[in-house]
Order: C-alpha cells, then sequence, then structure tokens
C-alpha cells in the first residue's frame, strides 16, 4: 500500500505466485475491484484504502470489502475514504478489525446510476487534484532551480 503509484489503486507489489500455485493451495484470489485496508496493529490508524486492479492475494494484515452487484466498486472506494476504519478496531493490543465487526455496518446506497455519477466525479477531482500536485513539483523545482542559479550568478558578481 506504501509503494509509490498505489495511493489509490494498487497497481505495483512485492510479492507474487502464480495460478498453479494458488491452485495447489487452494487459494482465492480478491475480485479485481476489491477495497483492501490494514486491520491489524498501528497500521490501521493511517486509515489507507486501496482499490485492486486486478484479481489479488492479500495476507492476513489486511481485509477487503468485495463490491457486489449492488454497488460499484468506485463508490464504495470513495465512500470509504469518508469513514475513518479506526471505528471498527478493537481497543485491544494491538488493535484488530473483526470480519464480523464490518458486517454489521450499513451503507446506504443509493441507486447505479448516482453511484457512478458521484463516482466520475469524485475521479474528475481526483485526476484535478494530481494535476495541481504534479504543477505544485514542477514549480518548486523551478523555485530551486531559479533560486541556486541566482545566487550563484550573485557569487560571481560580488
Amino acid at each position: 500500500m506504501n509503494t509509490l503509484g498505489n495511493e489509490i489503486e494498487m497497481v505495483f507489489h512485492n510479492n507474487s505466485i502464480s495460478r498453479s500455485e494458488c491452485e495447489k493451495f487452494s487459494y482465492l484470489p480478491a475480485p479485481k475491484g476489491t477495497v483492501i485496508f490494514p486491520k491489524i496493529g498501528a497500521a490501521i490508524a493511517t486509515n489507507k484504502k486501496r482499490v485492486l486492479t486486478k484479481n489479488s492475494l492479500y495476507d492476513n494484515n489486511v481485509m477487503g470489502l468485495i463490491p457486489t452487484h449492488a454497488i460499484v466498486s468506485e463508490y464504495l472506494y470513495y465512500w470509504l475514504l469518508t469513514f475513518n476504519i479506526s471505528t471498527w478496531a478493537s481497543e485491544s493490543s494491538p488493535p484488530s478489525i473483526k470480519k464480523t465487526t464490518v458486517e454489521k455496518h450499513r451503507i446506504l446506497i443509493p441507486p447505479l446510476v448516482i453511484q457512478k455519477q458521484i463516482a466520475a466525479k469524485l475521479s474528475m477531482v481526483q485526476d484535478y487534484k494530481k494535476s495541481l500536485l504534479a504543477q505544485k513539483e514542477k514549480l518548486k523545482e523551478l523555485f530551486e532551480s531559479t533560486l541556486d542559479k541566482s545566487m550563484k550568478e550573485k557569487e560571481k558578481g560580488s
């Protein structure tokens, strides 16, 4: 979840196994579109949520919410951004989130067409935010370059 490029969607991974290994051990990958988040320890407090971009396995430190026919994955992701998963965590040490606790939580789900409209609008805003952050980084680099060049020219001139 912390790898650069995985801020919203899980694009990159550190470990993998083959399909034949999945079959051999009877592993059942979570489907593309599953929204995952940390479920054990201090990582819960990071409140991270990510969307799987392909059928995937994840370790037991992570929990996933699999969208059904009634909810669009992107809508589920954006809804979860409004929710602090720490409220699901036990007060034990280390804290953990239990499946039964999550299953008790109810989400009011608008019709699919509305979910898609909301997700599309939020995706556009997210893309705009990403573009502004990229511009900010370029401006920072331009400022630092100009500052460095200006100070070197001033030193030569004095």
